[in-house]
């Protein structure tokens, strides 16, 4: 007999049209507001915005997840307005917070374009909250899941707060170098502390969400990146060292979440 959560029944409402029409309209204005953002700039690339030297900002090629991020959510967005989803449990129970996610992403991006460095800063504050709740909602979800939900909503909003859990730091840490801003000590020391906690983050993050696979590799990805930038391109040994642990942190609380899910 199938489990179901009690959001799963479903009654049609007018909260469920400005859900799924939120959705939409600001998953596709993220992305014209990183177009536009692009071309008004910092030289067309706000990809490390706005400084690229900062410890823990990763390699350049680790910035293609965005292409990733961005059809995600498009299709995730897609898909919940389909008729036989507009009053789906789970896409109820996500759907404001991911909506939220994709507002704060605008708003990153017009700050980011007109060189509201602090208001950057803020926004993705504010988007990382949105994917935490966003993710906390698919954790307690005890409702049924098939492959489409699979794809379609645990994968994007894995890969995006998985991401993002590392931008937000690569994101401050850029604007406080780029702002003379100092916590004392020095920048490595500061960089390799906060590699640790964020792979600490990580890998909690993994264990609560059962193995959300999406995330887990996301925040992997990020966190080899900055491994890379700092071991060949911009040379700090501990800091490279300390991205490396954080990184295969995440994996192997992946493999041990995963391996004990099948045990059972």
């Amino acid at each position: 007999m199938t489990t179901t959560h009690p959001r799963t029944e479903r009654h049609p409402s007018l909260g469920d049209g400005w859900r799924v029409g939120l959705n939409v309209l600001l998953a596709v204005s993220q992305v014209g507001a990183i177009v536009w953002a692009s071309g008004s700039a910092f030289d067309g690339d706000i990809t490390t915005v706005p400084n690229e030297d900062a410890a823990v900002v990763p390699a350049g090629y680790t910035f293609g997840v965005w292409g990733l991020i961005y059809l995600g959510s498009l299709a995730y967005a897609v898909d919940q307005a389909r008729p036989d989803r507009r009053d789906d449990g789970l896409l109820r129970s996500v759907g404001w917070w991911t909506a939220a996610a994709f507002l704060a992403s605008t708003l990153w991006a017009v700050a980011a374009g007109t060189g509201l460095l602090w208001g950057t800063v803020a926004c993705m504050a504010l988007l990382l909250g949105s994917l935490v709740g966003a993710l906390s909602r698919l954790i307690v979800w005890t409702g049924a899941r098939d492959r489409r939900t699979t794809w379609l909503v645990d994968a994007p909003i894995g890969v995006y707060a998985g991401y993002i859990t590392l931008a937000m730091v690569a994101n401050t840490a850029s604007v406080m170098k780029q702002q003379g801003v100092s916590l004392g000590g020095t920048e490595t020391g500061w960089a390799t502390a906060m590699l640790l906690v964020a792979g600490v983050i990580v890998a909690a993050t993994v264990r609560a969400s059962r193995g959300n696979v999406a995330y887990a590799l996301t925040a992997a990805w990020g966190l080899t990146g900055v491994a890379v930038q700092n071991a060949l391109v911009q040379p700090r040994p501990l800091v490279a060292a300390a991205a490396a642990v954080a990184a295969a942190g995440s994996l192997a609380a992946l493999v041990w979440v995963r391996r004990g899910r099948q045990s059972v």
